[in-house]
């Protein structure tokens, strides 16, 4: 009895002992499988794209600056420089901007009340 116990522990040990490094194999086998197939079909659709597009995908980077170039008119192109905010002028704009803003919200705020009081029922007195 207890060299039956002992036989069927040690089989039972070394079956559950082997499982795991063949599962283990076989998920990594299939997640390979999976990779290459998935890879294979993103190729495929690219090919498929680029055939659609054209041969822009095609064109090197210092080609395609030079078609961009030959397209572009830049015979009138003006380099205007932006504002700074540290200069006088632009602290003076931004300034009566921020006015501007102040007002412009305090008289919409005035004709919101004003609408209001209008809209508003007074009581009706016994006659």
């Amino acid at each position: 009895m207890l060299f039956e116990k002992t036989v069927i522990q040690a089989t039972h040990s070394l079956s559950c002992s082997c499982v795991p490094p063949f599962t283990s194999m076989f998920c990594v086998l299939l997640g390979c499988r999976g990779l290459q197939e998935k890879t294979r079909t993103l190729v495929e659709q690219i090919k498929l794209r680029d055939k659609h597009t054209g041969d822009i995908n095609s064109l090197s980077l210092e080609e395609h600056y030079e078609r961009t170039l030959k397209e572009l008119d830049l015979s009138d192109y003006q380099n205007v420089r932006g504002p700074r905010p540290w200069e006088p002028e632009t602290m003076v704009n931004a300034e009566k901007a921020m006015k501007e803003k102040k007002t412009k919200a305090a008289s919409r705020r005035k004709e919101i009340l004003e609408g209001e009081e209008r809209n508003k029922v007074s009581p009706v007195s016994p006659p």
